[in-house]
């Protein structure tokens, strides 16, 4: 099997609910997150490390929390949240047990189509954004409520606690978090810190400064988001700040 490269090579972008890299890996460590993710291989399979061993495949999902290290691959990948209406537009399917899941014709025609190789990933993902949109399904008017209340009181710093949620989605705070769980596929307390990372990650990619996009995402200081990151996407923000647009 390939050993991993020291750096990463190639693009990435990033939007609301969705980050796509394309090109070949490099060096991570085991890592765990919070958004499905969908890899195509580009010129031959992808490669990744996990608790159950090696693994090859032309194109697959790994559910949102599942360990792995993705050794050195030519890939077009996808970080999908799991709120995302794109999680239906592209036919994920995450009810089964399993870490890994081969992707169907279908996701795989739609994710090559919107990404041609003599187009950058910044308009590749204008335009998977734009051909899903006229089918976009809304979350339910719960859920929507939900994701609402937490987005809002991110970007105002404030905490919103289960017990005001499940307020919010009329139920008790109980079954709010086994609905919520049912719903998204992780705990509250993980949505809310990829929530925060994610923003922090936003916030990088437009100043380009990590120390200010921590603090602003709500960390303690530049070393706690650098902890983040490294445990969700296996590198530090540096390294992945490189490969980003700042337009989508």
């Amino acid at each position: 099997m390939t050993a991993t490269r020291s750096d990463w090579q190639g693009e990435a972008a990033i939007a609301p609910g969705i980050g796509v890299f394309r090109g070949l890996s490099g060096n991570n460590k085991a890592h765990r997150h919070w958004a499905h993710q969908l890899s195509v291989g580009l010129n031959g399979p992808v490669h990744f490390d996990s608790p159950d061993g090696q693994n090859s495949f032309d194109a697959v999902l790994i559910p949102a929390g599942s360990q792995h290290c993705q050794l050195e691959s030519h890939t077009l990948s996808l970080y999908i949240d799991p709120t995302s209406h794109l999680v239906s537009y592209l036919h994920i399917d995450v009810q089964g047990d399993s870490p890994w899941t081969a992707l169907s014709a279908q996701t795989i025609d739609r994710l090559l189509q919107a990404f041609p190789d003599n187009c950058p990933v910044t308009q590749g993902l204008e335009r998977l954004l734009n051909g899903s949109s006229a089918g976009e399904l809304a979350p339910s008017s719960r859920m929507e409520k939900v994701l609402k209340n937490l987005k809002s009181a991110l970007e105002d710093d404030r905490d919103v606690t289960r017990t005001d949620l499940a307020g919010i989605a009329c139920l008790s705070p109980t079954r709010f978090s086994h609905w919520f769980r049912e719903e998204t596929g992780m705990p509250l307390r993980s949505y809310k810190k990829w929530l925060r990372l994610i923003h922090a990650l936003e916030m990088a990619v437009v100043t380009r400064n990590l120390s200010e996009a921590a603090q602003m995402a709500g960390f303690a200081d530049q070393s706690h988001f650098t902890r983040a990151v490294s445990q969700a996407f296996g590198i530090k923000p540096r390294d992945l700040l490189g490969l980003f647009s700042a337009e989508p």
